[in-house]
């Protein structure tokens, strides 16, 4: 059956669509909700560099089946989706670190909220910056509400593209960092798991598949790049939400983002069991992150001392026709 659109008619509409009074309501929406904002504060071991790099390195993980289905009944309870929950669980996390109280984290979504694009070949992934109010010492459940809250006006307001949104805000920028966020949180669910993954971690498709008489099997990869500092990529599978800490391995040490992952899965055993629990009272478990120094500077343009002594007792080169003995000074 054919479709009823093409993938260049949606682009032709997304274009007309972004320009002039729509264009501008939509940036409004995000121009309000991203002002002011700061760049997340990390457990780094070396501070960023002026010049952004791409070095990947990976670090599974699994929470156990046991976990994992408190956390979706947890969800249930609290009317919100799993991710909503584990979003939060992870900036509680973030926050025992550094005591941050404004953190926006990003998340790709798939982008096809309309129905005729639906069954339509073609790229349509947007990312989207979550912005979350840690202030005021809330619980986990209230924390929970305004991640909830905070997701749900961002869906609405999901169809300017990011570039397009970074080209209109002109964010100010770190040298070295990604423009808006710098760590980045997907939680895909079993029927999203693709046939090719990586990393190690279980993945929702395991077993060959034979269609017409061509055997499929699942791929692994690993890219070897990370284009955020942090990058949480999650399965929720029956056997337990298991996934990979993608990260810039200039900035951290392997052994650091274990700790996080090992800290995250710790956070979210306590707070899944006591979601009344506040953020002070959870912060007091664990040790705070002590920053890097800054980085050390490059070598000084002028020249160093010790050339500008030798300068000083050094006779001019004479030039053709220059008679003159005077030495630099």
């Amino acid at each position: 059956r054919p479709l009823p659109i093409q993938f260049s008619d949606f682009a032709a509409w997304q274009r007309d669509d972004l320009q002039g009074e729509r264009l501008e309501r939509r940036v409004g929406f995000w121009r309000e909700r991203l002002a002011g904002a700061e760049d997340l504060a990390l457990p780094w071991d070396r501070p960023r560099s002026a010049k952004a790099s791409e070095d990947g390195r990976h670090h599974t993980f699994s929470l156990s089946q046991d976990l994992s289905d408190r956390l979706r009944a947890l969800s249930r309870e609290s009317e919100v989706t799993p991710f909503v929950t584990l979003l939060a669980g992870f900036e509680a996390c973030l926050h025992t670190y550094s005591g941050q109280a404004d953190m926006v984290i990003g998340s790709p979504v798939a982008c096809r909220n309309k129905s005729e694009l639906e069954g339509l070949i073609g790229y349509f992934v947007n990312v989207l910056p979550f912005r979350t109010d840690l202030g005021g010492n809330p619980s986990f459940r209230e924390l929970q509400g305004r991640v909830n809250v905070s997701v749900e006006e961002v869906h609405a307001n999901q169809d300017v593209p990011f570039g397009k949104l970074v080209e209109e805000l002109k964010p100010r920028r770190t040298p070295g960092a990604n423009p808006v966020y710098q760590v980045e949180l997907t939680l895909l669910s079993q029927e999203h798991a693709p046939a090719i993954y990586g990393y190690g971690f279980r993945s929702a498709v395991e077993e060959s598949l034979e269609i017409a008489g061509l055997r499929f099997s699942p791929l692994r990869v690993e890219s070897g790049v990370s284009k955020f500092d942090i990058v949480v990529l999650a399965w929720d599978v029956p056997g337990g939400i298991c996934g990979t800490f993608e990260y810039n391995a200039d900035l951290f040490d392997a052994r650091t983002i274990e700790q996080l992952s090992q800290r995250f899965s710790a956070v979210l055993e306590r707070l899944v069991d006591a979601p009344d629990t506040r953020l002070s009272t959870l912060s007091e478990s664990f040790p705070r992150h002590t920053p890097p120094p800054p980085a050390p500077r490059g070598p000084s343009k002028r020249p160093g001392r010790a050339v500008r002594r030798r300068i000083k007792i050094q006779p001019k080169t004479a030039l053709p026709g220059d008679d003159s003995s005077t030495q630099a000074s």
